[in-house]
C-alpha cells in the first residue's frame, strides 16, 4: 500500500510542545494587543470633508453616496473589483465575499456594509475581514500561499491564483 509523506512539524514530547506553545500564546496576546492599539488608532483619524457629490449605479438606478447610508451613521465600502470587459469578477473579491457570514450585527450597532463595482486594487489587506484566514492562520500549514514563511516542503501555492 503506497503511503504519502508530506512535510510536517517535529514530533516532540508534551513539555517541549507546552513550552513552545506558552511562548507562541505570549506572542499571539502581543498581537492582540497591537491589534487594539491599531484599531483605537483608526478611530482616532480625522475626518475629510467630502466636497465632490459621489454617484453609483445600483440594481435600481443611481445612488448618492448619502444614500449608501441607508439611515446609519457607519458606512463600510467594499471596493468588489469588476471590469467592465471581464465576465466574472475578482477572484480574490468573489473568495471575500463568499466568505462573509451573517452581517446582521452591523445594522444593531448602526453600520451599513455594501459592495461597489469598480475596478481598483490594493494587494493584500481584507483577509482579517473574514474568519477563512483567521482559521487557516491558526493551522500548521498556515494559508499555504508562497507569501508565508513556511518551512521548506510545506504545500504553498501562488497567492493569487
Amino acid at each position: 500500500m503506497f503511503q504519502k509523506t508530506i512535510a510536517h512539524p517535529s514530533i516532540v514530547g508534551r513539555d517541549e510542545w507546552l513550552t513552545a506553545r506558552k511562548t507562541l500564546l505570549e506572542h499571539e496576546k502581543e498581537l492582540t494587543k497591537h491589534r487594539d492599539r491599531i484599531n483605537a488608532e483608526r478611530r482616532r483619524l480625522p475626518m475629510v470633508k467630502l466636497e465632490k457629490e459621489y454617484t453609483f449605479e445600483g440594481s435600481n438606478g443611481p445612488v448618492k453616496l448619502i444614500d449608501l447610508f441607508a439611515g446609519r451613521t457607519q458606512l463600510i465600502i467594499y471596493h468588489f473589483m469588476f471590469a467592465p470587459e471581464w465576465e466574472k469578477g475578482c477572484m480574490g473579491c468573489t473568495g471575500y465575499v463568499n466568505a462573509l457570514g451573517d452581517l446582521s450585527r452591523l445594522n444593531e450597532r448602526d453600520t451599513t456594509f455594501v459592495l461597489i463595482y469598480t475596478y481598483s486594487t490594493y494587494a493584500r489587506g481584507v483577509e482579517s475581514l473574514t474568519d477563512t484566514y483567521s482559521l487557516l492562520d491558526v493551522t500548521p500549514y498556515g494559508r499555504q500561499e508562497d507569501f508565508e514563511d513556511s518551512p521548506s516542503g510545506w504545500p504553498q501555492h501562488p497567492t493569487y491564483g
